[in-house]
């Protein structure tokens, strides 16, 4: 032990004349280890909602979307499915029939969101299946009508429950200048509701079967849409040419196209490669897209706010580190004699400045130690008996959301015990000026 460190450590104990420096070193102490224990607690709620909104998010979409390009869609998607599952890092994938349309019940309509899914398929890319609210996640027909699902938030709007009728009704390739006498309207029966807690998903999504969603949206074969529009004119003439002359060879077999593959990844955080990788296989035919290029202001704005949260709960340490040069500079002023005799005795000013900065790092240490274990039990606390709730209503979920990760820890340690040794550097260089004639000459 140098004689350095062992006249620190003899200064920070107290004695009677010196117990109002020791209760101020104490209260230094006391405000570092609940900055840093703050500072862990927040850090530890964003990083909670940050993987909360993110697993809502890519539960509900898929990790990457593949387009076709143009309004055609993909027709072998069977074939680009293939493919796509060959890439190193995705575990699925499954068509969908995106397309926006006006859903409306005997109380209300609005706007909508629909997506054609199969609902064998649906659980290799999202996990929409466990946020069920009421019924179930399929399109099971029942007295003619086929089955759809809703959002919570929309079957609220609409007024509508399981086994209610809703329409949908789709303006895809209608003019709106010539009426809307001719637009077809389909009826669905409510065979499930489900809420994931994200507004966007809740309020405006709506699924049905790919075959109803391609028949919605015009995504069919061009002979079979030829064919179809062909029997629509109601010309008894034309009639025999549609349905006999217009069937398909042996070697053609018509396929109704989709408008996009989804994609799951095995690992989210890589979902960046993984995607640079499917683009260099199949983007040249195809628009390749992940959910963070998708949702891209809304986790740059997540990533913005734990940053300046953080930084902020920071200037709680900034102010316990200011206590430190006072308690230091009582310290120093308490100390004069000492250290002019320490000084006459042959220590060097830089000895002396090492003994004050160690009294500091003792106490930044101390209570970013202190601090680290407060948070610590603070975050347990919270996952294990969910101290702090949130109301439902209004958040996507009942409870604090709480994850703590070993790296942010360690940053937020080494930056506190770098925090409170700077505070060090004033005071000490003022001990280390003293000169010990001076001192001695007035005691």
């Amino acid at each position: 032990m140098s004689f350095e460190f062992f006249i620190a450590l003899r200064y920070l104990k107290s004695r009677k004349r010196e117990r109002f420096i020791s209760v101020l070193t104490f209260l230094s102490i006391a405000g570092v280890a609940l900055g840093v224990a703050v500072v862990f607690f927040v850090n530890s709620m964003m990083n909670g909602f940050e993987t909360e909104v993110k697993s809502r998010i890519g539960g509900t979409i898929s990790h990457i979307t593949v387009y076709g390009y143009g309004n055609s869609g993909i027709r072998d998607y069977d074939e680009l499915i293939g493919e796509v599952n060959a890439v190193r890092g995705i575990t699925g994938a499954a068509p969908v029939v995106l397309g926006k349309a006006v859903v409306g019940s005997e109380h209300d309509n609005d706007g909508v969101l629909v997506r054609g899914v199969n609902p064998e398929d649906i659980s290799q890319v999202s996990n929409i299946k466990e946020h069920m609210y009421r019924g179930s996640f399929g399109f099971e027909p029942d007295n003619g009508l086929p089955g759809t699902v809703l959002g919570r938030g929309l079957a609220r709007r609409l007024q509508v429950t399981i086994a209610d009728t809703v329409y949908i009704a789709s303006l895809k390739g209608r003019s709106l200048s010539l009426g809307m006498s001719d637009v077809k309207i389909t009826r669905f029966r409510l065979n499930g509701i489900f809420e994931t807690g994200m507004y966007d998903y809740d309020d405006y999504f709506m699924f049905i079967s790919i075959p109803e969603a391609q028949q919605i949206f015009k995504l069919r074969d061009s002979q079979t849409r030829t064919r179809n529009k062909l029997l629509s004119i109601g010309n008894p003439l034309i009639e025999p040419f549609a349905t006999n002359y217009m069937q398909p060879s042996e070697i053609y077999q018509p396929t109704d196209p989709v408008s996009a593959i989804q994609v799951k990844v095995d690992d989210p955080a890589r979902v960046q490669p993984i995607t640079k990788n499917l683009d260099s296989r199949i983007g040249m035919f195809n628009l390749v897209r992940n959910w963070v290029d998708s949702h891209a202001n809304l986790f740059y704005w997540m990533k913005w706010e734990k940053i300046l949260l953080t930084l902020a709960m920071f200037l709680i340490v900034a102010v316990a580190s200011f206590n430190i040069i006072s308690t230091l500079v009582m310290v120093v002023l308490e100390k004069q004699s000492e250290v002019a005799i320490l000084k006459s005795m042959g220590a060097n000013p830089g000895s002396i400045v090492k003994i004050f900065m160690i009294i500091g790092l003792i106490s930044g240490l101390i209570g970013t130690f202190i601090g680290s274990i407060l948070g610590l039990g603070l975050c347990w606390l919270q996952i294990q008996f969910k101290i702090i709730s949130l109301p439902g209503d209004i958040y996507f979920l009942s409870f604090l959301p709480i994850e703590m990760r070993m790296m942010d820890f360690i940053v937020i340690s080494v930056l506190a015990v770098i925090l409170t040794f700077l505070a060090t550097i004033y005071p000490a260089l003022r001990a280390g000026r003293l000169y010990p004639l001076e001192i001695i000459r007035y005691q």
